[in-house]
């Protein structure tokens, strides 16, 4: 429903630990990657680089606290990765991973905020590139990585990984001694996929392979010896949005959505607060669609 393509995939569910999972994985899941795929998408034209510049913006509003536009920007898209990253309070030389970086915006959000040890790496990339000596996004997948890193973190990615073992795995290889890991998933231990099911948008079939309950995700921690230092529920407005878009058959990338033709968001305005409080409501009570989870190695 992303791009309409209109496609069917079998998943089934845990009747343990409640993980929803793919049945079938895509032999080729390029196709399900294009260019104009979010996190990789190129801004061409007057109005996709205002749209560009607007979520830069936003996401440095999220860290800093600072500038009228990001604000405005942020209440109506908001973004709650790197407002995350600041709570860590981490030092300004700490080494930063960001795994499934896409084009290393979180990252380069980070760099203009004085971080100077930032590597980003995702396997659908269409090659390396560099934004400076201290700032890396290659075109890498997680488990051929090397080196260690005091913050590693996952927005939005884990769930796209077809081998959820090895990806924790990977995160406490990596991990420095005092290190952190910041994952961030949609979960089914939500009230969205109880109300959507399969018009959630957070299920994004079929480049979630795994969507997790909170126990899966337990599960897994445990298996590498990583505690559980903290989970914080984020989801935003785009759960109900999306979701009912879905259910009238608009995909995300149509020129109906709200994700293509923003200056609708302004003339649903009011609709769009109340979604929000819904949301903070829901995330107050543990049941939002998205979370944020803190981990560390057991000493």
């Amino acid at each position: 429903m992303m791009f309409g393509t209109g496609d069917k995939f079998d998943y089934f569910q845990c009747s343990k630990c409640g993980c929803l999972q793919i049945l079938e994985m895509p032999v080729d899941m390029s196709k399900y990657y294009p260019a104009g795929y979010y996190s990789f998408a190129e801004t061409h034209g007057w109005m996709a680089n205002l749209k560009e510049r607007a979520l830069f913006r936003r996401d440095r509003f999220a860290y800093s606290g600072r500038g009228i536009l990001g604000r405005i920007v942020f209440g109506f898209s908001p973004n709650p990765a790197l407002i995350h990253v600041r709570d860590l309070g981490l030092p300004l030389d700490a080494r930063v991973l960001d795994v499934g970086s896409g084009d290393g915006r979180n990252i380069r959000v980070l760099a203009r905020c004085g971080y100077t040890c930032l590597t980003g790496i995702d396997p659908y990339l269409s090659g390396d590139a560099e934004f400076g000596p201290n700032l890396k996004v290659w075109k890498r997948s997680m488990e051929a990585l090397q080196g260690e890193f005091d913050l590693v973190m996952l927005h939005h990615s884990l769930e796209h990984m077809s081998d959820q073992r090895l990806a924790f795995a990977s995160i406490a290889r990596l991990l420095a001694p005092r290190g952190i890991s910041l994952i961030r998933v949609p979960t089914v231990s939500s009230y969205a996929w109880e109300r959507y099911r399969i018009h959630w948008v957070g299920l994004d079939a079929p480049r979630h392979f795994f969507l997790h309950s909170i126990q899966s995700l337990r599960t897994l921690a445990d298996e590498v010896n990583l505690r559980i230092k903290s989970i914080t529920w984020d989801s935003t407005v785009f759960q109900f949005w999306a979701s009912d878009q879905y259910e009238k058959g608009i995909p995300l990338n149509s020129t109906d959505s709200l994700l293509m033709n923003p200056v609708k968001l302004v003339f649903r305005y009011g609709k769009i607060k109340e979604m929000g409080k819904r949301a903070a409501i829901l995330n107050n009570e543990g049941r939002g669609d998205q979370i944020a989870m803190l981990l560390a190695k057991e000493s």
